[in-house]
């Protein structure tokens, strides 16, 4: 995403493969966090679609957070 910008990187309708955002819940520092929905024939699903900076050094703390998401149930 574009960190430096205070416009989101992405408005309601933009698609991001086959998710349509719906509008942009937060920001941070390393990430925009947006409601999207996946619409198609036979499956929908509304998710929240975290974009996160490509900076190098938020790689760690990424794969810390995608270790404590896998653990929730």
């Amino acid at each position: 995403f574009r960190a430096e910008s205070d416009e989101p990187s992405f408005q309601p309708g933009d698609r991001l493969g086959p998710w349509r955002i719906d509008h942009l819940l937060g920001r941070g520092g390393m990430s925009e966090v947006y409601l999207a929905t996946r619409a198609e024939a036979s499956f929908h699903q509304t998710v929240a679609l975290k974009i996160v900076s490509s900076r190098p050094e938020f790689n760690e703390r990424l794969r810390e957070e995608r270790r404590l998401l896998a653990k929730l149930k």
